[in-house]
């Protein structure tokens, strides 16, 4: 419906994971999602989930500005080496986390969130490039801006999520 109802060209993936729930890995095609047969216990699920810390921005970004930079970029040297990492860090991250190679994970988002940033350029700010960098200085191995517009959330990974926290609030 956001597609061809309100022209918003920002992607399928949220309404996969909404259907689908829980913890899954795609392959995705043009008019495909394949779900990936994976082995992720709970149990190492529940090892990652607690060591996340979801810290809303308050900073606001219009989603549709960064699609079009995405549409703009999508074909240039620059957006080919995106998307070729962000294709790569899905199923890596999966692999990492079957492995429970946490700290793995972590680097992987990172990668992911660089990506981002070098496909749309508007994905971030200078407010939230700080707020990163704050981060990793303050015991975050790795992180990236999760949501669209509207202010959005930072996922951060840590072995330490409390000091994290403490230090993200200050």
């Amino acid at each position: 419906l956001e597609n061809q109802e309100l022209q918003w060209f920002i992607g399928r993936q949220d309404q996969y994971s909404i259907v689908y729930g829980g913890f899954n890995c795609f392959e995705f095609g043009n008019d495909h999602a394949t779900p990936l047969n994976l082995d992720i216990s709970d149990s190492t699920l529940e090892i990652l989930r607690s060591r996340l810390l979801l810290l809303h921005t308050s900073e606001s970004r219009n989603a549709q500005v960064a699609v079009e930079e995405v549409y703009k970029n999508h074909k240039t040297s620059n957006g080919q080496k995106a998307i070729a990492e962000l294709t790569s860090c899905g199923f890596e991250f999966a692999q990492a986390l079957q492995k429970e190679d946490f700290d793995g994970c972590a680097k992987i988002i990172e990668r992911n969130w660089n990506a981002q940033k070098l496909l749309a350029p508007s994905s971030t700010t200078a407010k939230l490039d700080e707020m990163y960098k704050h981060a990793i200085a303050n015991g975050a191995l790795g992180g990236k801006l999760c949501g669209a517009g509207g202010g959005g959330a930072f996922l951060f990974y840590s072995h330490d999520v409390e000091a994290l926290k403490k230090a993200m609030k200050q």
